[in-house]
């Protein structure tokens, strides 16, 4: 009997329907696509229906039927060719402007603008002829770009870490716009190619309360952006913690459960505490200030002008819709800083001299004009600035805001400004000539002594001091060589003493 006359049974039936199907499909392909090359002669050009497996696998092996499959692929080929290069065109089009967007993000944060200026900033870009495109222009894209940047120096923190042996961490609190309490955590290292001293970013963390407990809490967190496990740092590849620098709040420095006795705890090596040398320098002078009697009465006068502006955002209108009428530029007064007394008493300064005249006759009109008692006490500050003439720049002709300065030896109130400062500052870095931070003191070669003799022993003791308070952090054996390789690095430095010492100690 005939095959083609006898069903398969079943789902063989269905297979060979479909492959039928499938050969059919591709001659009429070749018939629409291909009409020069098909094989016209053939029952499936001219349209006939044939349900022979033998005559559809005949035309799929045909020589008509491989030509115009070899055109097909070649068409495909060319096809996909050119949208290869048109996608590396438009991809390196979109580098470029992404590089522009990159950099005008950073541009914003660098120069402390606020996010919204990234929009200014492009669309001044594009007025002047600028590729930018239409999106990623605004605000939250300036957000996104930075989180990007931010995660690849990161990623770049991350492999210096595994390359690095020791760490020294800092952190401070700080407070957002939106009075947030936050705590920026900070990482030095020497940088393992270069060899120089680097400070990085690790984190800014939100403080779930600002007690030594919730402070810790938030620099683990931080390091541990970093690949630093606090609390376990004997994990392979990870490196010690040899020193922590905080300001000298009790919630820091406690000696029973403050931050760094916390972090002391967790480690299996002595960490440094340092007091920061920031605030040290800043609380010395504050103290030096609180001696001078004459500076510490204009200092109260200068913090309460301040305060009676920067406090009250209608005043502060009035004040610059008056020096507007008297075409005159204005400085705002800000608050005085507990901490950072130095820079923003500058900038306090600075104002109150500038616009002393707008304030004189600002102070001078809320007393004629206000019915409340409390400004009006407030601007009473107005009568110490009865005196002042706008013209001359003097106090009733006595003491000038400009002019020649009187010779240093008669200022008797700078000389003892500088005394205290002197005196103050002294004592709070007293700390820097008791161990172990007196031990470092021998890095410094230019106070290292001249003759050989003296040169063999200087520093020896301090050398093995240190090994000994590292011994966590060190082997034995690195201790032992360590002592060792002090006495050449003595003779090596010793004929380099010119240099800066971040060069020498970098080159060796």
């Amino acid at each position: 009997m005939d095959k083609y006359l006898i069903k398969p049974p079943g789902n063989q039936d269905k297979k060979s329907n479909e492959s039928n199907r499938k050969r059919k499909t591709q001659a009429e392909k070749d018939k629409e696509k291909h009409p020069t090359l098909a094989d016209q002669k053939s029952t499936l050009f001219v349209g006939k229906v044939v349900d022979r497996r033998d005559t559809l696998t005949a035309h799929q092996l045909s020589a008509k039927h491989q030509a115009c499959q070899l055109r097909e692929t070649n068409k495909i080929k060319q096809v996909s060719g050119e949208m290869d290069k048109a996608l590396a065109k438009v991809k390196q089009s979109e580098v470029d402007r992404y590089e522009k967007l990159f950099n005008t993000a950073y541009s914003v944060v660098k120069n402390n603008r606020p996010f919204s200026d990234y929009s200014f900033i492009c669309d001044i870009q594009i007025k002047n002829g600028m590729q930018l495109g239409k999106d990623h222009l605004g605000r939250d894209a300036c957000v996104d770009f930075l989180k990007a940047m931010s995660g690849v120096l990161s990623d770049k923190t991350k492999e210096h870490m595994k390359l690095v042996r020791f760490i020294y961490i800092m952190s401070d609190g700080s407070t957002d716009s939106s009075v947030t309490e936050q705590e920026s955590v900070l990482i030095r290292y020497v940088h393992p190619e270069t060899y120089e001293p680097v400070t990085t970013l690790a984190s800014i963390e939100n403080l779930e309360n600002a007690t030594a407990d919730g402070v810790y809490a938030a620099i683990k967190s931080g390091v541990l952006k970093c690949g630093i496990t606090l609390g376990n740092n004997e994990v392979e590849g990870q490196p010690k913690i040899v020193c922590v620098n905080m300001d000298g709040a009790a919630v820091n420095m406690g000696a029973k459960n403050g931050v760094a006795k916390q972090i002391n705890d967790q480690v299996n090596n002595k960490v440094i505490v340092m007091h920061c040398v920031a605030h040290k320098l800043e609380r010395g002078i504050l103290d030096a200030v609180k001696d001078v009697a004459y500076l510490k009465k204009f200092e109260d006068e200068l913090k309460r002008i301040c305060k009676f502006y920067s406090l009250s955002p209608k005043r502060r209108v009035e004040l610059k819709n008056l020096a507007k009428i008297f075409y005159e530029d204005l400085l705002m007064h800000t608050e005085i800083k507990a901490v950072r007394w130095v820079s923003s008493k500058s900038r306090a300064l600075k104002a109150v001299c500038q616009d002393l005249h707008i304030t004189a006759s600002h102070m001078e009109e809320i007393l004629n004009k206000s019915k409340r008692a409390d400004e009006v006490g407030q601007a009473n500050i107005k009568k110490r600035c009865e005196i002042y003439d706008g013209e001359t720049k003097m106090f009733d002709g006595r003491l000038a805001l400009k002019g020649n300065m009187i010779p240093f030896k008669d200022d008797k109130d700078v000389s003892t400004l500088l005394e205290k400062i002197g005196n103050y500052v002294l004592k709070r870095f007293s700390d820097f000539d008791i161990p172990p931070l007196s031990n470092f003191k021998v890095s410094d070669f230019w106070a290292w002594p001249h003759r050989l003799t003296e040169l063999s022993l200087f520093g020896n003791s301090d050398i093995k001091a240190l090994c000994q308070l590292f011994s966590g952090a060190m082997s034995e054996d690195e201790s032992k060589k360590a002592q060792e390789e002090w006495q050449t690095l003595k003779v090596q430095v010793s004929f380099q003493k010119d240099n800066h010492p971040l060069i020498v100690y970098c080159d060796l």
